[in-house]
């Protein structure tokens, strides 16, 4: 699960996938598994590409993207699931994606930055309101259906 709170800091960041050509079954599929979310149109994103070149997209062009939010504040955001294993397959799928198009490099930069910048329910507190990153919880309790080949 991607939680993102809103700090209006110009500093703040997140780390996604950015995913083109969609057909409308396979956009009902995501917004089935992400249903508790709002589905946002985000005008004249700032972003930055681990890659400069994708075949078939010009990057220069994007002025919108979509994605699922909330609008909660940062104390409302609580996890009482433990990972989310749709979520983390598709990042999986993502990352293999990247190390078979471009290189095994770039895709253990994506994978590092993923796990070190994403946050779930901390294994170590019961409370809903306390998270750790995907790297602190991997390095606590260890998952070893959570692995890229290779990486």
């Amino acid at each position: 699960m991607l939680e993102v709170v809103r700090t209006d800091d110009p500093n703040d960041w997140i780390n996604g996938v950015l995913i083109f050509g969609l057909t409308e079954e396979e956009q009902t599929q995501v917004k089935m598994t992400e249903s508790v979310y709002e589905f946002a149109d985000v005008r004249d994103p700032k972003l930055e590409f681990y890659v400069d070149d994708v075949t078939n997209v010009d990057l220069t062009a994007i002025d919108r993207i979509q994605l699922f939010s909330k609008f909660d504040t940062g104390d409302q955001i609580a996890a009482t699931l433990p990972r989310n294993k749709t979520y983390h397959s598709r990042i999986i799928t993502g990352i293999e994606m990247i190390d078979d198009m471009y290189d095994t490099d770039l895709a253990k930069q994506f994978y590092e930055d993923f796990r070190e910048s994403t946050f779930e329910t901390a294994y170590d507190s019961e409370d809903p309101s306390e998270f750790n990153t995907v790297k602190e919880n991997d390095r606590i309790m260890g998952d070893p259906d959570w692995s890229v080949r290779g990486l």
